[in-house]
C-alpha cells in the first residue's frame, strides 16, 4: 500500500511538473469602451467609430442603440479615435425662431448650446452667428455642405475647457481597458432636435 501512495505521488509530481512546463502566459491585449451621447445624454446611435494608428491599421465598428460601442483584442499603442455621423436635420419653425430672437444673445447659455451656435467656427456665439444660420438656412431648404456633426470629450465639455474637435488621441496599453465618451453637436441645432 504504501509503495502504491509513493507511485501515486511521484505520479502526480511528474504531471505537475510537465503541466507547469507547458502553461503559456495568456496575452490580454488592450480594449476600449466608449459611449457617444448628444444632449441630455440621448444616445447616438450607428455613429462610424474608427481607431487608425501610425502603422495604417484600422478599427471600425458602429454605435449601438444606446450610443455604446467596444474595440477588443487590438494592438496595444497609440490610435487616434474619431467619429462620422451621416444624419441631418431638417430645420423646422423652432430653429428659426430661437435664431430670430437676438434675445439670445444675452442669456447664459449651456454649454452644448454654445458649441451648437458657433456657426461660423470663430469660437464665439455672436450675431454673426444669427446671421450666418439665415444666410444658409433660408426657408427649409438646407445647404447640406454647411450641416455637420462635431465631436468633443465628455470631460473637456464639462469643464468648460475644450481642447479637441473630432479627433482625439487615445493610448492603449496591454492589460487595460479604457472607458471614454465623447459627445455629439450638430451645428445650428443648440435644442438637441437631431439627437432623436
Amino acid at each position: 500500500m504504501k509503495n502504491l501512495q509513493l507511485i501515486l505521488v511521484i505520479f502526480l509530481s511528474m504531471l505537475l511538473f510537465h503541466c507547469k512546463n507547458d502553461v503559456q502566459p495568456i496575452e490580454i491585449t488592450p480594449e476600449l469602451n466608449g459611449k457617444l451621447t448628444c444632449l441630455n445624454n440621448l444616445a447616438l446611435a450607428d455613429v462610424q467609430v474608427t481607431l487608425q494608428n501610425d502603422d495604417g491599421i484600422i478599427y471600425q465598428t458602429l454605435t449601438d442603440a444606446n450610443g455604446d460601442y467596444s474595440f477588443e483584442s487590438i494592438d496595444s499603442g497609440e490610435y487616434q479615435l474619431s467619429f462620422s455621423n451621416e444624419s441631418t436635420l431638417t430645420y423646422n419653425e423652432s430653429n428659426f425662431a430661437y435664431y430670430d430672437d437676438v434675445a439670445v444673445l444675452e442669456r447664459e447659455l449651456t454649454t452644448y448650446e454654445s458649441l451648437a451656435n458657433d456657426l461660423n467656427a470663430d469660437g464665439n456665439f455672436d450675431i454673426f452667428d444669427l446671421i450666418t444660420f439665415r444666410i444658409f438656412y433660408s426657408g427649409n431648404e438646407v445647404d447640406q455642405l454647411i450641416q455637420n456633426w462635431n465631436f468633443y470629450a465628455n470631460q473637456e465639455v464639462e469643464a468648460g475647457s475644450i481642447n479637441s474637435i473630432d479627433s482625439f488621441m487615445i493610448d492603449l496599453d496591454d492589460n487595460t481597458t479604457l472607458d471614454v465618451h465623447h459627445i455629439g453637436v450638430f451645428k445650428g441645432d443648440p435644442q438637441g432636435q437631431a439627437c432623436n
